[in-house]
């Protein structure tokens, strides 16, 4: 056998191989084109939510910043009734006080009350009818003011939850 020979069976068998390893690397390459117009659609939906995100934000801020407003304003009529009615309680303990310091007197002295005692009574019931109302609307108006602060905090979150899930 020749020289020339052996080089060329020893360049055929390296050549099998390199033309196989070629092969494979044609493939992968192949695969990864495909790939790369995947991705770059993917690439292209995610700018395009996170556009729409930040869109949303000054939206869900206007949102908050009115619910905000109106829940204060809220807030600010119910301290205002809540003042005006603990004025009208306090007017109806000093008159119900009033009422019944007299009708003390009245029997110590022994002479009848200036009002009937059957006026004095229903005056005495409203008074008890008066004092059982603030007392309730009081312990809801702590009930409300707690809810309040809770509400509004949770409202908040669904807000946001809500502009999250449109954007999408």
């Amino acid at each position: 056998m020749s020289v020339n020979l052996i080089l060329d069976i020893v360049i055929i068998i390296l050549l099998v191989p390199t033309i196989i390893y070629a092969l494979i690397l044609n493939k992968n390459l192949k695969v990864l084109r495909e790939s790369k117009g995947e991705f770059a659609k993917l690439i292209e939906a995610f700018n395009q939510a996170t556009v729409r995100a930040e869109q949303s934000i000054p939206k869900l801020r206007h949102i908050t910043d009115d619910a905000s407003k109106k829940l204060q304003q809220h807030v600010d009529k119910a301290h205002n009734l809540r003042d005006d009615l603990a004025f009208m309680v306090e007017t109806a303990n000093n008159t119900a006080d009033r009422l019944e310091n007299s009708a003390r007197t009245a029997r110590k002295d022994g002479r009848k009350p200036a009002f009937s005692t059957e006026r004095q009574n229903v005056s005495m019931n409203k008074a008890t009818s008066v004092r059982k109302i603030i007392n309730k609307i009081d312990s809801k108006k702590e009930k409300a003011e707690k809810f309040a602060v809770e509400d509004e905090r949770s409202e908040a979150e669904r807000e946001l939850l809500r502009a999250l899930q449109s954007a999408r």
